[in-house]
């Protein structure tokens, strides 16, 4: 039994020792006064610990401190021994150690350092301590353990050690010094559950600009659940009938059209199989950066929209769908002024290149000094097909021509150029998932995670898909699209995540996983994860995904693609400038193959010079790479470099697209360091180094050259 006095009045309280040691807290309350009584114990003698119990409590550290049992009555058992006869070698430390493995965060901290008080210099101990530290989230605290562990160890420092120090590091939004960590230890393994979760934090921190303000607990969020105010309406002074006169809104909701029946009116009713997909709302989300802090009036949004709809017919009903819409309040559109929220404007202007779509400096001009943000979302518990999108697309048009502003899709976190922008409102269903989703490609060593932000547009959860081998990452990223298309097409009849999947016209099936959402926000719906396999084969398989990947490429790659998915050709215009014969083509192909060797081996060399130049503005970075095109064939063009974080790549196109109709000149893209097949460095319109394939292929410009 244990005793334990009150300071204040004295009582004695008993307690068993199961039941003192199960209080998690540092204190009991008093039953009689109510005042907190210290957790403390002491040992019951001074005197030697006995032979008998001194082995005992050795051999429950070492089957703690091994990895063997720690299960709690072991835990509680060592700590009733040492708490009557005192400690023995490490039994401190293996109690701290056993708490953490048991989940009592709070004990296991007050352990651990009462053992590195001892030997402050004890890995296991730190390793243990920052563990918990990381559950509890204290971030500096972490960073100083994490930094001693390294001291210590140095290269030896364990691979869980360097990546809880990077997200630490993250944690206090230290991120440039937690990239720089990890690109300091390259031989992290990259299936180590701790390094993908850093690789993935610091991702999610660096990518999407300002995803962080858009959720639930962002100021975004705040802001305008108290200083949001309505556009629609020609002035806030304007009493609530005559808004209701100058809004054109009747005093009873309108007889809702087809196209309001197609956005707005419950479905029939619904299949079992549906239910599983009716949580998620398609939900819709754009900003406009504008250069003045006025916003447009409802007449001038309406005659902006009708513009696209020369009928009559047509115009009415668009008008008469907006005003339901605003009515039940699932559109809304809000404004906030800088001079109210300049933290919402400060957008990072190192993340532009990596958001943006062909963004020219006029709009980059406009983004960074704009005055008025308009938000405009869209949100409909039940899923109004591709149609919603059409409408919101042109919607978003109509407020941004009046307001000169540049557009950014919340949902995707994409920066549309505003050149880019009007093409995609002529012909928003054009490339669907391409135009309107965003996929990410993570290399974790050799293995690439491949997700989407977006796919709420549809009503659906966001994909990801582990397991790509990186030399795959093209393919890979192709089957996420099929997937997703058809996802989108079998949502208009209902889903049931539970059942497989097809991909129409190809002998691939696909199995999901849904994904609750992550504290992090990152997948602000949940996600999906996708295990595909080949229609018939076994599911379970652990080689389903790469037989998936091998049936795709063989659809998709040219005949001269080798096994690393690399294409060892030139492109087709490329081939027409020698003689097609036989040994004419062996010979472009060996000299291609020789010069491509060469820039993949001097390859590093090409990103230590990208590392250290970048921010200088003095040198061009670009890369040769092949893009799928239609019927297998690839289209070889420059991308000039604007960042380069592990084994992905950003850049902007600096060719003019023949096969590929969704790219042009200066579109913003996303590679992997695997499929760069040449490499250029220019300073001033001379050549520092490179190309190796030039003087084989003659009809590729190198950017940054007169």
């Amino acid at each position: 039994m244990v005793r334990l006095r009150c300071p204040e009045c004295g009582y004695l309280q008993t307690l068993s020792e199961e039941r003192f040691l199960s209080i998690s807290d540092d204190f009991l309350t008093c039953p009689h006064c109510r005042a907190h009584v210290p957790k403390q114990w002491e040992p019951e003698s001074e005197e030697a610990v006995p032979d008998e119990v001194r082995h005992k409590m050795q051999a429950f550290s070492r089957r703690i401190l091994n990895g063997g049992n720690a299960a709690r009555e072991v835990v509680h058992a060592l700590e009733s021994l040492v708490r009557r006869h005192g400690p023995v070698e490490e039994s401190i430390k293996a109690l701290g150690v056993g708490y953490a493995h048991i989940g009592e965060t709070r004990k296991a901290e007050s352990f651990l350092i009462q053992a590195l008080s001892q030997n402050p210099h004890d890995p296991e101990a730190l390793h243990s301590l920052m563990e918990i530290l990381m559950s509890l989230k204290k971030y500096n605290e972490a960073v100083e353990v994490g930094r001693a562990i390294i001291d210590i160890l140095g290269r030896r420092t364990p691979d869980e050690d360097v990546a809880f120090l990077a997200m630490a590091l993250a944690g206090l939004d230290r991120k440039d010094e937690a990239l720089a960590l990890m690109d300091s230890f390259p031989d992290l393994a990259p299936r180590n559950q701790v390094v993908k979760q850093a690789r993935r934090e610091l991702t999610r921190g660096t990518a999407f600009g300002l995803a962080g303000l858009l959720g639930e607990t962002g100021p975004l969020h705040r802001l305008f659940k108290g200083k949001g105010r309505n556009l629609l309406w020609p002035s806030s002074s304007t009493s609530g009938e005559d808004r209701s006169r100058s809004a054109g809104v009747p005093d009873s909701p309108p007889e809702r059209t087809s196209v309001q029946r197609e956005l707005t009116t419950p479905p029939p009713e619904p299949k079992p199989a549906r239910k599983k997909a009716e949580k998620y709302r398609a939900t819709l989300e754009y900003w406009i950066y504008a250069p003045a802090p006025a916003g447009p009036e409802w007449e001038d949004v309406m005659n902006a929209l009708g513009e696209r709809h020369p009928r009559k017919a047509e115009r009415e009903r668009i008008v008469k769908l907006l005003e339901s819409l605003v009515e039940r309040n699932d559109l809304t559109v809000d404004y906030i002024l800088k001079e109210e929220a300049g933290d919402l404007f400060d957008y990072p202007e190192d993340l532009i290149p990596q958001n943006s779509r062909d963004l020219s400096d006029d709009d980059r001009e406009v983004l960074l000094n704009a005055e008025m943000i308009v938000r405009i979302r869209l949100s409909l518990a039940n899923y109004p097909g591709v149609e919603g999108l059409v409408f919101m697309v042109r919607f978003v048009e109509a407020v941004r021509g009046l307001t000169g502003g540049v557009v950014q899709d919340a949902i995707s976190h994409t920066l549309w150029g505003t050149e880019m922008w009007k093409a995609c409102v002529v012909n928003p269903k054009k490339n669907l998932l391409e135009s309107h989703v965003q996929f990410e490609a993570l290399d974790e060593g050799g293995v690439v995670w491949i997700h989407s932000h977006g796919m709420q547009k549809f009503g659906l959860p966001d994909l990801e898909i582990e397991g790509i081998p990186s030399r795959l990452t093209g393919v890979g990223h192709r089957l996420v699209i099929l997937i997703g298309e058809t996802l989108v097409g079998a949502r208009d009849a209902g889903l049931d995540f539970s059942s497989p999947f097809s991909i129409p016209g190809r002998p691939i099936a696909f199995k999901v996983t849904t994904q609750p959402r992550d504290e992090e926000g990152h997948f602000p719906s949940g996600s999906l994860k996708i295990h595909p396999y080949v229609s018939g084969g076994d599911p379970g398989s652990p080689d389903a995904i790469l037989t998936v990947l091998a049936s795709l490429q063989e659809r998709t790659a040219p005949a001269g693609s080798d096994a690393e998915g690399m294409t060892r050709e030139p492109a087709e215009e490329d081939r027409s400038a020698v003689d097609d014969s036989g040994p004419a083509k062996d010979a472009l192909r060996n000299m291609l193959l020789k010069a491509h060797r060469k820039a993949r081996n001097d390859l590093p060399e090409f990103k230590k010079s990208f590392q250290e130049t970048r921010r200088s503005g003095t040198h061009v970075h670009a890369v040769k790479v092949g893009f799928p095109a239609q019927d297998g064939e690839f289209e070889w063009m420059w991308v000039s470099l604007d960042a380069w974080r592990g084994k992905s790549l950003v850049g902007h196109v600096e060719n003019n697209p023949v096969l590929r109709k969704d790219l042009q000149r200066g579109s913003r893209v996303q590679i992997n360091e695997g499929q760069i097949f040449d490499w250029v460095v220019t300073h001033g319109g001379e050549i520092v180094k490179g190309p190796y394939t030039e003087d084989v292929e003659v009809s590729c410009r190198v950017p940054g050259q007169g």
